[in-house]
């Protein structure tokens, strides 16, 4: 009974494979290897087609039972991309680091990790059901170096909490940041998270996360900071789940708002037969610059700078084996930007004249991936 609670608890931090396998099991340690080879074609607008690498990956964690429910679990994700970062660039690349953690789970509390890892609010996200051109989660999704818990659930509710480590250098002057970037200073996180089963076959499921990302310059005092929030619900019924979310971020130069940032998922999804799944969801996301910038023309200046981005995806994917998995997926994306301009030179009240721009573009993309 210990060790199934105590593996509940740890489920969540090690949610990589569903398809790993335990390669040495013996004196309560455990040791489970699994991954997944992914590849994608796909087709641009005004692109030739292209063969990438969708975020392949190699998954290693290890539980060793200490007694009196408690555990310690380790965690390492190797993907195959040429860049060490949050987004892939698709290219079939050396191997990188994407997560390295390690710490403490115990009985009816929950699992405290430490290290380079997803955060909890990566698990906010809820109806995302796209494979290649997924929606934007606004929140923070993953860090370099953070302290991550995750409680057990109680009666359906589940907490998260992240604390994210900056530069440990601190800016005292402008020769301690000669290139005058924001760099991180520190960050911290919670989430919410709640699951109840309503009648036969139907479920609910809610999340909400609120963080706090702040960033420093030439001196200590915070000069850049980014708020956001997100809440998510998802309704399953049966075969067919449907669900929204929406998402907020507002960016904070000093004391004065420069940047707000809205976010706004719908999906829905159909279980069509045992081994396969069809799926549509739409994605906007709406950028507003609330502070005035010059442009290449001295004075020239532009105001209420806004951008509007809306993606439909439609796909389908089919399971010819418990382990290999393929899809097809369609994407329209439709951007459209704004701005007001106005000349200082001659009267900086009165407007001289408005943009407007707007791109679309069109994806196809047919994916396979290898489970081990």
């Amino acid at each position: 009974m210990k060790k199934t609670i105590i593996a509940l608890a740890t489920i969540v931090v090690f949610a990589t494979s569903a398809h790993a396998s335990i390669i040495y099991h013996n004196d309560g340690t455990t040791v489970e290897l699994g991954g997944s080879v992914r590849v994608l074609l796909v087709k641009e607008k005004n692109k030739r087609v292209d063969l990438k690498n969708d975020d392949s990956r190699l998954d290693m964690k290890v539980t060793h039972q200490l007694g009196s429910g408690l555990s310690a679990v380790s965690g390492l994700e190797i993907r195959f991309d040429s860049e060490d970062n949050v987004f892939s660039s698709g290219k079939f690349g050396n191997p990188t680091t994407n997560k390295l953690f390690a710490g403490l789970a115990y009985e009816g509390i929950g699992t405290l990790t430490l290290g380079k890892q997803a955060t909890n609010g990566d698990d906010v996200q809820l109806n995302d059901n796209a494979y290649a051109w997924g929606a934007d989660n606004n929140l923070l999704i993953s860090a370099e170096k953070s302290i991550k818990f995750r409680s057990v659930e109680w009666h359906g509710f589940s907490l998260g909490l992240d604390y994210v480590f900056g530069n440990a250098n601190k800016k005292t002057s402008v020769k301690d940041n000669p290139l005058g970037n924001y760099e991180d200073k520190y960050a911290y996180q919670t989430s919410l998270f709640y699951s109840r089963g309503l009648a036969q076959d139907l479920m609910l499921n809610l999340a909400a996360g609120y963080g706090v990302n702040k960033y420093d310059y030439e001196s200590t005092r915070t000069a850049y900071t980014n708020i956001t929030w997100r809440t998510a619900a998802q309704v399953v019924y049966g075969s067919m789940s449907f669900g929204a979310e929406y998402g907020k971020m507002i960016s904070k130069e000093h004391d004065t708002k420069e940047k707000t940032i809205q976010n706004l998922l719908v999906s829905a999804s159909y279980q069509v037969t045992e081994p396969s799944k069809v799926y549509i969801q739409w994605n906007n996301v709406k950028v507003k610059n609330h502070l005035a910038f010059g442009t290449e023309v001295d004075y020239l200046v532009v105001h209420n700078w806004k951008k509007s981005v809306d993606t439909l995806i439609v796909g389908a994917d089919y399971k010819l084996h418990k382990n290999v998995l393929a899809y097809v997926e369609y994407a329209y994306e439709k951007a459209k930007a704004t701005s007001d301009i106005y000349d200082y030179q001659v009267n900086p009240t009165v407007k001289v004249f408005s943009t407007n721009h707007q791109v679309k573009n069109n994806k196809l993309g047919v994916g396979l991936r290898v489970f081990f």
